[in-house]
């Protein structure tokens, strides 16, 4: 896996190499590393899912605004059921929030004018 990392050494941004403090192993499972790294040069902070198997090694990242302890304390958390996110759009249905943003004059994501 050592060999596959090195490719996650430059920035996907600037290009710029990152330093060995600016990588920062999250997780590790078996086959599997959750890293972060962030840019001295540009400031971009990406999360990458590093995956080891017999046919080669795959990489997912994605760019982040997420510091290493913010990614670390997220992992830790439990993750949001389908009964927490209608919970969550009833209230704020109740509230009128969807209807106040519908309608306000800053969106313009139904008007195709």
């Amino acid at each position: 896996m050592q060999e596959g990392l090195a490719l996650l050494r430059t920035c996907p941004m600037c290009r710029h190499q990152f330093d060995d403090t600016a990588v920062r192993v999250i997780e590790e499972r078996s086959a599997m590393r959750l890293m972060h790294m962030s840019c001295g040069e540009c400031q971009t902070a990406i999360l990458a899912m590093v995956m080891a198997s017999d046919l080669g090694m795959s990489t997912v990242g994605v760019l982040t605004d997420l510091s290493a302890n913010d990614a670390e304390r997220i992992l830790g958390t439990d993750v949001f059921s389908e009964d927490d996110v209608l919970a969550f759009y009833s209230f704020i249905e109740q509230q009128g929030a969807c209807r106040d943003l519908a309608q306000s004059k800053h969106i313009h994501i139904l008007d195709r004018k």
